[in-house]
């Protein structure tokens, strides 16, 4: 089974900004690209990638809804996009037991991709004033 120690070295490797949270927990955040932080836990056995993208508008959210789907069918490799309490979230699970370098890069990558390139799409536009 892989350990905290060994997840936090493959993060170290990954050359991206890494904070060490807490126990079993990192946080990536390269503010400078106007994606937002990416949250990695581990809670054997498994290792939860969660990046929080907006928060539900209140209005036009069939839209919303039917696009992230579409998004999850074609626009993101690895993980999802999910709705947990009034947050668009995007989300990935790993297994621990069997979790190597590449996979962990692959999954990381991918959320981060996929929120680069449609994070402007998903927010809400500001209102003139605000």
């Amino acid at each position: 089974m892989i350990d905290n120690e060994t997840i936090e070295g493959y993060l170290m490797r990954m050359d991206r900004p890494v904070e060490t949270l807490g126990e079993g927990l990192w946080r990536i955040d390269e503010s400078s690209d106007g994606v937002p932080p990416l949250i990695v836990r581990h809670d054997a056995p498994i290792v939860m990638l969660r990046m929080k993208v907006m928060s539900l508008p209140e209005t036009g959210r069939e839209q919303l809804y039917r696009r992230l789907l579409e998004l999850n069918s074609n626009g993101i490799a690895f993980g999802a996009y999910a709705v947990d309490d009034g947050t668009v979230t995007l989300v990935d699970t790993l297994r621990a037991e069997s979790l190597d370098y590449s996979e962990l890069v692959a999954s990381i990558e991918s959320l981060i991709i996929a929120a680069g390139e449609l994070y402007h799409e998903m927010r809400p536009t500001p209102v003139a004033g605000e």
